[in-house]
């Protein structure tokens, strides 16, 4: 009666208990409904709005494109020798179609990342299943477990958490490609400019292809390791608590390991950085050649 230390400390738990099992339900439900999918954004009407205004804006860009597209042909065998009208004229109408078209192939898009997840999935279990079966781990861990354990549940409760966020942050990022498309695919009508166009390729891959890595991570932790024949035969509840822990990271980690993939890919280098490097390449040869002359002749 008089220990108030253990009184707190039960208090303490018990309040931590109560926090625990108020958040595991609906974050769990929610990764279910969207940790997998992506909606289609480009049908969202403010989307349109915003995709209809850059598509306007490209479209009165491609006057300075054409005009740049003959300057680029007009020196050619004068200030440059690399771009010629069979070169420029075919950029400059896949400039045009990819502009006005990108909603419908962002669109596309989005749709095979959603039925390739949805393939990983397979017919056995669903999304919302699979998630759910994490959740009543977690709830039945909490009412038997220690308080180690209730912190991992914390743990757990925190990275799913942020796996949300990390959907939020792909949603936006998606609805901003999307609405900067006819700008961004209008760069294809000049090689100076195409890399812009190249950038935004990747970038769309990249945001489709973390819903894809996750969902092939997911199903696969959720198939072979919540399983009684996995390789952890141990039904102990520490070993599910590390498990979705662990899983619940790499699910976080995947969008950083791919965006920097896109970031860094190998690009093509741009004319004026052959030119730069070509120019300090001569400079150097010379300078070596007047040096070594002047050496052999004092």
């Amino acid at each position: 009666m008089l220990d108030l230390g253990c009184h707190a400390s039960d208090g303490i738990t018990i309040w931590f208990r109560g926090l625990a099992s108020a958040a595991i339900g609906p974050i769990f439900d929610q990764i279910g409904t969207t940790l997998l999918v992506t909606p289609q954004v480009e049908q969202l009407p403010r989307v349109r709005q915003m995709w209809s205004a850059s598509a306007v804006i490209a479209n009165t860009l491609f006057v300075l494109f054409v005009i740049a597209g003959g300057l680029t042909v007009m020196s050619h065998e004068t200030l440059q020798t690399s771009y010629t009208v069979k070169d420029i004229a075919p950029r400059l109408v896949v400039g045009i179609i990819a502009a006005n078209f990108s909603a419908l192939a962002a669109g596309k898009a989005i749709e095979f990342a959603n039925a390739l997840a949805a393939a990983l999935l397979g017919d056995t279990v669903t999304a919302d299943q699979a998630s759910g079966m994490l959740r009543d781990r977690l709830v039945q861990n909490l009412a038997a477990g220690s308080v180690f354990q209730l912190l991992m549940i914390l743990v757990a409760v925190v990275f799913a958490l942020l796996l949300s966020g990390v959907y939020v942050v792909r949603l936006m990022v998606t609805i901003l490609l999307v609405a900067a498309a006819p700008l961004a695919l209008a760069c294809h009508a000049l090689p100076q400019t195409e890399e812009w166009a190249r950038l935004w390729w990747r970038l769309l891959s990249g945001v489709l292809l973390i819903q894809v890595a996750q969902a092939l991570v997911f199903i696969t932790a959720v198939k072979v390791m919540f399983t009684p024949d996995g390789p952890i035969t141990d039904d102990s509840q520490g070993w599910d608590l590390l498990i979705t822990l662990c899983l619940l990271y790499v699910l976080i980690r995947i969008p950083g390991w791919i965006m920097n993939q896109v970031m860094h890919a190998n690009t093509r280098r741009s004319p004026i950085v052959r030119v730069t490097r070509y120019f300090l390449y001569r400079q150097a040869i010379t300078s070596a050649v007047r040096t070594g002359g002047r050496g052999r002749h004092p």
